[in-house]
């Protein structure tokens, strides 16, 4: 991660970065893409990385983790909250998400993810942010609708729920994205 800090905060000279320990010098540079349009690129670890919950809420800007069961999902949250409390870091989590056409459907797990119907989904995304969940990625396959009609109800039904963080009010909002 310090490499890969170091090479993004040189990006600006167009001068790549010489690592003579990796066989990087004079003639060989390390160039890393995407080139930060800012002064860094936040980095979130996945799961832990091989690495210690401190180490990650030290050294990363985010927490991206496997989806859990929200009594499971309270605890690592928690965990994450007391471990970034100096500096409030988000919890980040991917989601399977089968989203039926009846939009009553009650919530039933799937591997890494649900099944289920938008007002059931609302409800379940609104009990992620109230426990602390910034963000929420949705992977749209396998599933039986069309992923563009998935998409269309997820723009026109859930995410009026879940305002962008710069007009949220309140707690519980939680983003959403999909793919």
């Amino acid at each position: 991660m310090e490499i890969l800090r170091a090479a993004w905060a040189r990006h600006t000279d167009g001068a790549g970065m010489e690592l003579p320990e990796l066989g990087l010098g004079a003639d060989r540079h390390l160039d890393v893409l995407p080139k930060p349009t800012g002064p860094s690129v936040p980095l979130a670890i996945a799961g832990h990385a091989q690495q210690s919950a401190d180490w990650i809420s030290q050294n990363a800007d985010a927490s991206l983790n496997y989806p859990r069961p929200l009594g499971a999902l309270r605890l690592k949250t928690r965990e994450w909250q007391e471990l970034t409390a100096g500096t409030p870091k988000p919890y980040l989590t991917p989601m399977q998400l089968d989203l039926t056409g009846d939009p009553s459907t009650a919530a039933s797990p799937i591997r890494l993810g649900l099944r289920t119907g938008h007002r059931a989904l609302i409800d379940h995304l609104r009990a992620m942010g109230e426990l602390g969940v910034a963000h929420v990625s949705f992977n749209l396959r396998p599933g039986d609708r069309p992923v563009e009609e998935v998409l269309h109800e997820l723009a026109e039904t859930v995410l009026p729920h879940f305002p962008s963080p710069s007009t949220a009010t309140g707690t519980g909002a939680v983003g959403v994205a999909a793919s």
